[in-house]
């Protein structure tokens, strides 16, 4: 598994489809989410941390590993 759980999030469940990045900083990763509340914000953390954004796309990524970050607004909790 990808990701641990910071609090209950039972019935979220967390993909990603990443697109490598090809120059300097071309890469991203759209977050799929199932289950939940369905408000959810997003985050990437790795050689470079992006604001936190409720678009499930994240761009402008240089290579690298990258943990998602995802919080489930109606349910108050947290999965990476």
């Amino acid at each position: 598994s990808f990701f641990a759980r910071a609090q209950n999030c039972a019935g979220l469940n967390i993909g990603y489809a990443a697109t490598e990045s090809r120059c300097v900083a071309t890469g991203s990763i759209r977050v799929l989410t199932s289950g939940g509340s369905g408000s959810f914000k997003y985050q990437v953390a790795g050689p470079v941390t992006p604001p936190v954004t409720s678009s499930p796309l994240i761009t402008g990524l240089p290579p690298g590993y990258y943990r998602i970050i995802v919080k489930d607004l109606g349910n108050n909790c947290t999965s990476m």
